[in-house]
């Protein structure tokens, strides 16, 4: 058995790079969450996990974020530093891989065996390394929040939408409602055009941060959803990452840009922007169709557009991205008290300085 916590980018990425591919490992990479790390989000990490079994080998993949809590909250219970665990912004959590491919489900592991053992180490090493708390975000595309129900208190965050990419062009739009396939045709006759350019290209890269900061300003968007100049600078230095797509009017205008990510069987629409001035050029709606022509190019199998905001019946984000296809992913999340003792005390006294009602898991890291 090997059990390892890995914050050497390097070792991550040869580790990384051995695993088998599945949709949504891009959020896996080293060089992915490199990039929250220096968006001064806390310490990126991976655990490795492996072991011999009486079916073979097994591999456990789990990046993390390592947080530091407040120490205004916690130099009441102890003088040691206290941490938190947070998925990286986007699709992670544990993959179990057998030597036959990753495990999507119980089916292959009765017992639960795997995902117990790793559980076992995971929270030995948590305690020792004083960590209260732990909050996951599964992949809606792998499932494999289905392999760790009985360890953390799962719940539906969202539900998400995917592009089946493999067919052609015309029958990746005909899998759209009629309403996106007009968005698309309005978006030509318009004279919308499409630019592709590399994450490297920073004339592209500022138009686009220029298009979704002014978007985020627009919605009013609670920071979690800015990032640093050094975030799309980590991600731009890997070059085969991503893609940033701009829609131009009168070849000159851009009125809608999108940064998507890529990894050997998915594509991913990751951020987005647009001019609000222009939205009846229909520029966004025509960029996603693009994105999963690109995909379709590239080989892919997949584009996941992400979800709206909200569970809600009314979402109008998740009405809009589900104009693209049928195929509905469900989003889960994971969360795991490690010490209840300081957890509560922590919180408590968060409540009793901010005279806020906790919300989510990790609240009182916004004081």
């Amino acid at each position: 058995m090997n059990f390892e916590i890995i914050d050497d980018f390097k070792k991550w990425e040869a580790i990384y790079n051995s695993t088998p591919y599945f949709q949504g490992k891009v959020y896996f990479s080293s060089q992915y969450c490199k990039a929250l790390e220096n968006n001064l989000e806390g310490k990126a990490l991976l655990c490795y996990y492996e072991d011999d079994t009486k079916d073979g080998k097994i591999k456990v993949l789990y990046p993390f974020i390592l947080k530091e809590i407040p120490e205004e909250l916690t130099k009441s219970q102890t003088d040691k530093t206290l941490y938190d665990i947070e998925s990286p912004y986007g699709y992670g959590g544990p993959m179990i891989f057998t030597e036959e491919g990753y495990l999507y489900n119980d089916e292959r592991d009765p017992g639960n065996e795997y995902a117990l053992t790793f559980s076992q180490e995971f929270i030995k090493w948590a305690k020792e390394k004083n960590i209260v708390a732990e909050f996951v975000r599964f992949n809606p595309i792998t499932m494999n929040h289905n392999l760790f129900v009985s360890h953390y208190s799962i719940e539906l965050n969202r539900k998400t939408v995917c592009i089946n990419t493999l067919p052609d062009f015309n029958q990746i739009l005909n899998n759209g409602i009629s309403a996106r396939k007009r968005n698309y045709y309005k978006a030509v006759n318009n004279g919308i055009e499409i630019i592709w350019c590399p994450l490297t290209d920073e004339d592209a890269m500022l138009c686009f941060r220029d298009l979704y900061d002014s978007t985020m300003n627009r919605l009013d968007a609670d920071k979690y959803y800015y990032f640093s100049d050094s975030y799309f600078k980590t991600l731009a230095e890997s070059q085969d990452m991503g893609l940033i797509g701009i829609a131009l009017y009168n070849q000159e205008i851009p009125v809608a840009s999108s940064l998507f990510l890529f990894d050997e069987l998915s594509a991913h629409y990751h951020l987005g922007g647009s001019d609000d001035d222009y939205k009846d050029l229909q520029g966004s709606a025509f960029l996603l169709w693009e994105g999963a022509k690109v995909a379709h190019e590239m080989g892919l199998e997949c584009l996941h557009l992400g979800g709206g905001l909200s569970l809600n019946q009314d979402d109008k984000l998740f009405a809009f991205k589900k104009g693209f296809s049928s195929n509905i992913k469900e989003f889960y999340v994971g969360k795991r008290i490690i010490n209840h003792s300081l957890y509560n005390a922590i919180s408590d006294t968060w409540v009793a300085k901010t005279g806020r009602k906790p919300t989510i898991l990790l609240h009182y890291h916004d004081l």
